[in-house]
């Protein structure tokens, strides 16, 4: 038995600690109640040739009434939008991949069904519905294809959260960003009457 919590140990050890080549990008979200908000952090991380850690951390702005899970899929998507924009924390010519790491298991296990499935289908479920989250999920998707055409492929690592300097630190940052976030919201909640005869986007308000 110890020797099975010693080999789970070094796994977790493993895909905790940030990949050579790559832009590690270790993302958090958080809500805090009373009133909800919502915030995230960023903590970018990219070895050198010696194998030490350069770093760079982001607090993202936060939003009124957001929940876990759409803090969870903004930090990614706030992520690769610094990552692939014109003022990358690193020089992108270090690295030939991008890793996200994060202890959201609604990111990890929904982004495959994304792309395959939702995207295909309209934005709905296989029973019709609405995906939830959907503006989102489209920007990450678009987010990530153009990280691979611009020649850095990337994945998703499930971490544990809170076991480490790098995932505390960003744990720390979408708390700070939670609480003092701004009356705006990620996605307006009030809905008005349709007075158009266009039809409506699925994920849209």
């Amino acid at each position: 038995m110890p020797l099975l919590w010693l080999n789970r140990a070094l796994q977790l050890d493993a895909m905790e600690y940030p990949e050579e080549n790559a832009l590690n990008i270790y993302t958090d979200g958080s809500m805090l109640p009373g009133p909800r908000r919502g915030g995230a952090g960023l903590l970018f991380i990219v070895l050198d040739t010696f194998g030490r850690e350069q770093q760079h951390e982001e607090m993202l702005p936060g939003f009124a009434g957001a929940t876990q899970n759409q803090m969870e899929l903004e930090a990614p998507i706030q992520g690769l939008k610094i990552a692939t924009g014109r003022r990358p924390p690193f020089d992108p010519s270090t690295y030939r991949k991008i890793v996200i790491k994060t202890d959201a298991t609604y990111v990890v296990e929904n982004f495959g069904t994304a792309v395959s499935v939702w995207s295909k289908n309209g934005w709905t479920t296989k029973q019709g519905k609405p995906v939830d989250n959907a503006k989102q999920w489209k920007e990450l998707v678009r987010l990530v294809v153009l990280s691979g055409k611009q020649g850095r492929p990337v994945r998703f690592v499930l971490v544990p959260g809170k076991k480490s300097p790098r995932t505390k630190a960003v744990d720390k940052l979408a708390k700070q960003s939670a609480r003092q976030a701004s009356m705006r919201q990620l996605n307006p909640s009030e809905v008005r009457r349709k007075r158009t005869d266009q039809p409506i986007q699925i994920g849209s308000v």
